[in-house]
């Protein structure tokens, strides 16, 4: 039985593999037969250059991908996550305190990753929803919906191919375990030729974005965030070490009175923070309409 793009579930010789926990009498939502039951195992059985259809449902689970040119398309791959044009989701849930880079892990050259939600557990210290590895790069980042992780995207490139995170939505991923956490997107271990664009960012307790001080290497370099929206995070974005990025076209409505604000520390921040190492920085054309401090 064939369905979408020749798919035959577990026959991965062919170019689709299908992923589906919830089988209908052995059939996926594609009608094909004996799909697999984790999106790790499509992965796994997976050769170069494959694709894998993932279906609606709740994949309790880590995903660790080090093949390069794979494709892993969920539910509401193609739907901008920023709007509400969305069907019933494929949900990837990992396992809090379980100590993983991210939820998600793409390891290799040219992985596209599109239409999922990556959701923590509420209340629990989760990893970042997505790891990329700072040694990989080519990575398409779309339409997916970052929630209650300890950061949305842990972000790390090359830079020998570009990288684009695009319609992605960043929610209150604010539930971190470890030292650094309450980021939408996270780089500190270098980025290089990144394009951050489409995306929204809404309650985050850190910046939506943040590139990283660690020292003199790694830097971010060639970083482009443009057209992005903000709301309600406490900051925008905040640069340390990088190397010609641009922030561009972005709309920001930062948080302006912070929950737990104090004589001692009233928590105000800047929308756009410019902070120690950087070079060749540009900011123009944003447009802010809110936030606690410059």
């Amino acid at each position: 039985v064939h369905g979408p793009g020749g798919a035959t579930g577990r026959h991965h010789h062919d170019d689709v593999l299908i992923v589906d926990n919830e089988p209908r009498h052995h059939r996926s939502c594609f009608g094909t037969r004996d799909p697999f039951d984790t999106i790790q195992g499509a992965v796994n059985a997976a050769g170069r250059g494959a694709a894998i259809r993932v279906c609606p449902g709740t994949y309790t689970e880590n995903v660790k991908v080090g093949k390069p040119r794979l494709t892993i398309l969920g539910a509401n791959a193609g739907r901008d996550a920023t709007g509400k044009d969305r069907r019933r989701e494929a949900i990837v849930q990992g396992t809090p305190g379980s100590g993983v880079p991210g939820t998600v892990q793409l390891l290799a050259n040219d992985i596209t990753w599109d239409g999922f939600t990556i959701r923590g557990v509420f209340k629990k210290q989760n990893s970042p929803g997505m790891y990329t590895s700072p040694t990989s790069s080519g990575y398409l980042i779309r339409d997916t919906i970052f929630e209650e992780n300890g950061n949305g995207i842990h972000l790390g490139a090359s830079g020998d191919h570009p990288t684009l995170v695009c319609r992605n939505r960043f929610t209150t991923n604010n539930e971190f375990e470890g030292p650094t956490g309450a980021f939408g997107i996270y780089s500190d271990n270098g980025a290089q030729q990144v394009l951050i664009t489409s995306n929204r960012f809404e309650g985050h307790n850190g910046a939506a974005i943040f590139l990283g001080d660690q020292g003199a290497k790694p830097r971010q370099l060639d970083v482009l965030i443009e057209h992005n929206k903000s709301v309600d995070d406490r900051a925008f974005a905040s640069i340390f070490n990088s190397t010609r990025v641009r922030l561009t076209a972005n709309h920001i409505r930062a948080r302006v009175i912070e929950p737990d604000a104090s004589a001692d520390d009233p928590g105000q921040a800047s929308a756009i923070f410019i902070g120690a190492r950087n070079n060749d920085v540009v900011v123009q054309q944003n447009k802010i309409k809110s936030t606690s401090g410059n």
